[in-house]
């Protein structure tokens, strides 16, 4: 009971001390959040040409679907962090593809790099995991059944009274 005893109080005040850590934080002075504000504004998503594919895998049957390399010359890239703007409605592309071929409860990723020969290279890694997987069966999804479509890029408006 004693050992209980020192135990909670201890992670009692391992809390405190835990919510008290934010209060005692310095605030950030105003010039450097100018700067900070300034950096974010550089950093709107530019019209940038990558090289994707896309992997399908149904859990239900047990197949990898792969689509072939693919050449996206209009795709919105941020400048700082080199992703991809709106990943999610590529995948949802190939994830309404496998729908309509009847692949039901598919979870579909989408890998993509400026650079082809990275690109291919990832695609010969995958490729190669899941054609020598036993438990799984393997498809590649030709360029003449399936291609991803550029998604235009619209940036958020926040009104003034929501934050």
């Amino acid at each position: 009971m004693v050992e209980w005893m020192k135990a909670s109080s201890f992670m009692v005040l391992l809390l405190c001390l835990t919510c008290s850590l934010p209060l005692s934080a310095k605030p950030k002075d105003k010039s450097r959040a100018k700067k900070e504000q300034v950096s974010y504004k550089q950093q709107e998503p530019v019209m940038k040409p990558v090289s994707m594919f896309g992997v399908g895998i149904s859990f239900t049957d047990s197949v990898v679907y792969m689509t072939e390399l693919q050449r996206l010359d209009s795709a919105w890239i941020t400048p700082s962090k080199q992703f991809l703007m709106d990943r999610a409605l590529y995948s949802l592309q190939l994830q309404y593809y496998m729908e309509h071929q009847g692949v039901k409860n598919s979870i579909c990723t989408v890998i993509f790099n400026k650079s082809a020969n990275k690109t291919k290279r990832q695609w010969a890694k995958i490729r190669k995991r899941h054609e020598q997987s036993p438990d799984q069966r393997f498809k590649i999804v030709p360029l003449s059944d399936f291609r991803f479509q550029a998604e235009e890029y619209r940036p958020v408006i926040m009104e003034e009274g929501t934050q």
